[in-house]
């Protein structure tokens, strides 16, 4: 794997993690429930080819749906709390709840990848 640095996905990995700082701290609702969690693979796709733009879009996507998948499980065992986690940023990652609606979501995002990977190159 080659790795590098990709100014293009860097500033649309900023512009997007912004969009989710404006969701989390001033939206509530559908809108923070549903579109803050398409937008997660969204911003780990981008965030990753900072430093592999020449990596297998599909593949990547794949990986990054498990990976969500992976978290959002992780949520059913209150991870943070088992482990004696007293951190805000790690328990906003992680989450506190799971939901299937999020796995949903996450899908959606990877959707949303899968049907513009053509055009991210």
């Amino acid at each position: 794997m080659n790795f590098s640095f990709n100014k293009k996905y860097f500033l649309l990995f900023l512009l997007l993690l912004a969009i989710e700082i404006l969701i989390a701290v001033f939206v509530t609702g559908f809108i923070r429930q549903t579109i803050g969690d398409v937008l997660v693979p969204i911003l780990i796709f981008f965030s990753l080819k900072i430093f592999i733009p020449k990596s297998n879009n599909l593949r990547l996507i794949q990986y990054i749906f498990l990976f969500c998948i992976l978290v959002e499980v992780l949520q059913l065992f209150n991870l943070p709390e088992r482990l004696h986690i007293d951190n805000q940023i790690v328990t906003v990652i992680l989450g506190k709840t799971f939901d299937w609606w999020d796995i949903v979501a996450y899908g959606a995002g990877c959707s949303i990848l899968i049907f513009f990977r053509h055009k991210i190159k």
